[in-house]
């Protein structure tokens, strides 16, 4: 039968059993092959059966194998390819519950969240305030009456006259302009500067306002805690009831797993490696009050949990850039964008921009075919290059070059291919392939130091932590006397971005 390459229906070469279906006898012979002394399964004749029914006969069956193991499995799947990529060294702190403060570049200008034009030259222009330029829930922005106001690319001045406070997060400005042959307008979500000053004559009196004073803002760290549990039958590790000629077990990565008590505990920590990073990629808080508190409570309050790295670029701030998928990421036509606003923040022009691998083959693509065939010159770049000096076979052969760095004026991006993002098995997904996260080198610093800008934490006090553990439990000393062995390993964990807004995600968009 011919198999579908290009399609996109799942194929699988194995499927996981649970403990509960392995510890089925029935079962577990399945795994290997059907026990002679049942009819299952063999397609054998009733007078055979009644021949290989002695139940004797079945311990001595071995099952000619010519290969033992033919591993067709891949590479193995990263399970810690995020905190491997990032550091895992946890911040220790002593409470559940607390914040980070952060103080972000003053800006000096106010963005109207909607477009207004005045009824005519030198009458009053009224507009409402963007929500994110508001402070004090809602109730103060950075205008003041009597400040003046700048349509700086129109050089044009006008005085605050009112703000109007009375709906939170939609204070609503008005401005006169200072000559009274202008007719004001503004543009929604384009800056205009603020002069915290006000005119006044020779002789003044005080006029006192109200105005944002704090800069910056709190934001609050929640732990997640992830546990897994696993038990074994004592049994089991006694002796099998009949004897396999090869490993029946394989973990996550094709390797023999002949130890059941081993494999469980491996397995269990595998599971807590898996949750934790994809809560560290791409994780959102639980708020769902029904997982937090009454009949289906699985958490408490203060393990809520956190945004991971993609979801706060994409609610927190961050840049978000969407280019053609198809097409793929352009260094004049997409890259000088991005490069001018960043400029106009003054914050950082050094970037590592991890990417799945769909991503780097369009963006080499792209920039190969910006290079003319017709030039020649020392200057030029290389698309491609022949393999000469190798073996003869290889003279005539062709290497394709591709964009590791790129430098362009003051801004240096290093590029860093992401494995795990192509990996279907796991976290990876056509669109994980396919994008980039640009994750600035400056630009986070605490007290004069660079700090990393993402960071992870862990709680603790007296020597008790939230940090990894695990536990063995004898069930025949216990209680229920049960001739078994369990255990469970568990951690907690935080994590936190530090300015969303310093990252830059190339995001993919298919055509429509």
């Amino acid at each position: 039968m011919a198999i579908p390459i290009y399609s996109n229906r799942p194929r699988f070469s194995t499927k996981q059993q649970t403990l509960d279906q392995i510890l089925t006898i029935d079962k577990f012979n399945a795994m290997t092959q059907s026990a002679l002394e049942t009819t299952s399964g063999n397609n054998i004749t009733p007078a055979q059966a009644a021949l290989y029914g002695d139940p004797n006969m079945g311990t001595t069956f071995r099952q000619n194998v010519v290969h033992q193991v033919i591993n067709l499995s891949g590479s193995p799947i990263d399970l810690n390819f995020f905190m491997a990529a990032f550091g895992s060294q946890e911040r220790m702190v002593d409470t559940k519950r607390f914040w980070n403060h952060y103080m972000g570049d003053t800006s000096l200008n106010l963005y109207p969240a909607n477009s207004a034009t005045a009824a005519g030259p030198g009458q009053p222009l009224v507009f409402q305030v963007l929500k994110q330029n508001h402070g004090s829930n809602g109730t103060l922005t950075f205008a003041g009456q009597g400040y003046s106001f700048w349509d700086k690319d129109n050089m044009i001045e006008g005085i605050i006259t009112n703000v109007d406070p009375t709906i939170p997060f939609a204070n609503k400005v008005t401005v006169i302009p200072t000559d009274a042959t202008v007719t004001l307008s503004v543009t929604a979500n384009s800056p205009y500067l603020i002069t915290p000053a006000r005119r006044v004559g020779g002789l003044s009196q005080q006029q006192i306002t109200n105005q944002m004073s704090s800069i910056g803002y709190s934001q609050e760290v929640n732990f997640l805690r992830v546990r897994r549990d696993w038990k074994v039958a004592i049994d089991l590790l006694r002796s099998y009831r009949d004897k396999i000629q090869y490993p029946v077990i394989y973990d996550i990565n094709g390797n023999p797993m002949d130890s059941w008590d081993v494999y469980e505990a491996m397995e269990a920590r595998e599971g807590l490696r898996m949750a934790l990073n994809l809560a560290s990629w791409i994780g959102t808080p639980t708020t769902n009050q029904s997982l937090i508190t009454g009949a289906n409570a699985v958490i408490d309050g203060d393990h809520t949990g956190f945004y991971g790295m993609l979801p706060s670029i994409k609610f927190g701030g961050g840049v978000v850039y969407d280019f053609p998928q198809s097409i793929g990421f352009d260094f004049e036509a997409d890259g000088e964008p991005l490069f001018l606003w960043q400029d106009s923040r003054k914050q950082t022009t050094r970037f590592m921009c991890k990417h799945g691998l769909a991503f780097d083959f369009t963006k080499n693509d792209r920039s190969n075919k910006l290079v003319a065939n017709t030039q020649v010159g020392s200057t030029v770049y290389e698309a491609y290059k022949r393999l000469e000096g190798m073996d003869s076979s290889y003279k005539t052969g062709l290497a394709k070059m591709g964009i590791n760095s790129y430098k362009y004026n003051s801004f240096e991006l290093d590029f860093m291919l992401w494995g795990a993002l192509s990996d279907q098995r796991y976290a990876g997904s056509d669109y994980f392939s396919n994008l980039c996260v640009m994750i600035p080198a400056e630009g986070a610093r605490e007290g004069g130091r660079q700090i990393n800008p993402m960071e992870f934490y862990q709680y603790g006090q007296n020597g008790w932590t939230g940090d990894y553990e695990e536990f063995y439990v004898d069930n025949r000393t216990q209680t229920i006397a049960e001739d078994s062995i369990q255990g469970f390993c568990a951690q907690s964990l935080a994590f936190a971005m530090h300015g969303p807004d310093l990252f830059i995600l190339l995001n993919p968009v298919k055509a429509a």
